[in-house]
């Protein structure tokens, strides 16, 4: 498969990068789904850390597939740092200092999703309970697979909970994403909630966080509240209003806009409806005075750029569900001929 931006520009079908792949492998979906998840990585496209990146515009570079976005290495970054950021560092520590990160929400139960993301380059998954299909059972399977391909592991608790939240950072969770966080008091309760020291974290070292035991009470301690990040997502009018509130407590991490519940939320036609700009850029301008980190969701590349523009620092890319469907749907579209010549020899 080339991975060259210009070879891989949306003309006719047969341009279109699934013919190249299924020249070779005409049924692997499992095998065309990591090769485009690794594409954006390879060469010209990759995105790292290391690298400064802005986003491609051009459509013409776009690839053929939707799920995931076109990016191009550029000495024009979305920083003006010019030192390369440490991928060593815990995720609390690579938020603080302002890392350009990306990842994507896992919602399919299973390691196999996970390794082929870690592998394609990601920075971070999100483990969806949410909306996903994840109890203790299949988070702590997610996890493992997280820390055994070096990916961070954040985990998007369905509420509120302490109970929830101990759950998923003993089963080594790296941050934790929290929902609905409307108020001051709230995010008060999911920083105590991530925290030992001067929070309200439930002290085990016998977990995989813990190292089962082999790591010393206070070297955990110290060790888990540097690492474990808190990300409180504002979804509810009530969150805009106390944005300010909101993130000026002691020890929240980042804020991830939910666009898709602020649009429900304010009854407005779609994201882009002014009164939901207006919000985010509220938000956004908010977190940035408090010099905390801005999440957000995209599905595509252009898409960045904009946001990256007003200050978002890191994001959350599409689904690995996301990627599966248009994936598939793609492979449908390229053997298109073959349900033709099916009905031609009825």
């Amino acid at each position: 498969m080339n991975n060259s931006p210009a070879e891989a520009m949306p003309g006719s079908r047969g341009d279109l990068i699934v013919r190249d792949h299924f020249a070779t492998d005409p049924w692997g979906l499992a095998s065309f789904w990591r090769t485009l998840c690794k594409s954006i990585f390879q060469d010209k496209l990759r995105i790292s850390s290391f690298q400064l990146l802005k986003c491609c515009q051009k459509s013409d570079t776009l690839p053929a597939t939707r799920c995931i976005p076109d990016f191009q290495s550029s000495a024009a970054s979305w920083s003006t740092r010019m030192d390369e950021p440490n991928p060593h560092l815990t995720l609390r520590a690579r938020i603080a200092d302002h890392q350009r990160l990306l990842g994507t929400f896992v919602k399919i139960s299973g390691p196999s999703s996970i390794e082929i993301l870690a592998g394609a380059g990601f920075d971070f998954v999100v483990i969806d309970q949410e909306h996903g299909v994840f109890d203790r059972a299949a988070t702590d399977l997610a996890l493992l697979a997280c820390k055994a391909s070096g990916v961070s592991g954040i985990v998007r608790v369905p509420a509120l909970a302490p109970d929830g939240i101990l759950s998923a950072l003993d089963c080594g969770a790296a941050g934790i994403l929290a929902p609905h966080i409307d108020s001051a008091g709230r995010a008060k309760e999911l920083v105590a909630a991530c925290r030992y020291r001067g929070g309200r974290r439930g002290f085990s070292a016998v977990t995989r966080a813990g190292g089962y035991g082999a790591k010393p009470m206070w070297k955990h301690v110290g060790e888990a509240d540097a690492g474990v990040a808190a990300i409180a997502m504002i979804e509810d009018p009530a969150g805009v209003d106390n944005i300010d509130d909101i993130v000026s407590v002691e020890g929240l991490d980042a804020v991830f806009i939910g666009r898709g519940d602020l649009t429900v939320a304010y009854g407005a036609g779609s994201r882009d409806h002014p009164t939901i700009v207006s919000a985010v850029d509220r938000i956004i301008d908010a977190v940035r005075r408090a010099g905390k980190s801005v999440w957000m969701m995209v599905e595509t590349g252009p898409d960045i750029e904009p946001l990256a523009t007003k200050g978002v620092s890191s994001f959350i890319v599409s689904s690995d569900q996301g990627m599966l469907r248009n994936a598939a749907r793609d492979m449908m579209g390229g053997l298109s001929w073959l349900a033709r010549d099916k009905r031609g020899s009825l």
